[in-house]
């Protein structure tokens, strides 16, 4: 007959054996469950990566865009500020339009 304290001892190693192999096997589960949520996560990580590069993308065009219609701007203003009469110009013509004013009243003068 075989003793009771071994069949007990048996009986608890398989149960131990059991255990460790169920545990085993959720491990398992789990590693797999971690590497599936790990490279969902890397996916979404890489489309947002890829939307942050084209909406900077647009942005900078968009930039580009505005500062040449602001230098169009510019350009057209130096162009138009080129045709102004200056100060010096101005004063020289006010100056001989007074002076003409002025030689016309002497000559109405003495007429």
């Amino acid at each position: 007959m075989s003793d009771p304290a071994a069949q007990s001892n048996s009986r608890e190693f398989r149960e131990i054996l059991q255990e460790v192999s169920s545990l085993r096997e959720q491990l398992r589960a789990e590693v797999v469950l971690t590497a599936e949520r790990f490279a969902s996560s890397e996916r979404a990580i890489q489309a947002a990566l890829a939307a942050v590069k084209e909406a900077s993308l647009k942005a900078e065009a968009a930039t580009e865009k505005r500062f040449e219609g602001v230098n169009e701007f510019r350009y057209q203003l130096k162009d138009q500020a080129a045709t102004f009469i200056t100060r010096a110009e101005l004063w020289a013509w006010l100056v001989a339009a007074v002076g003409i004013v002025i030689g016309a009243a002497v000559m109405i003068r003495h007429w």
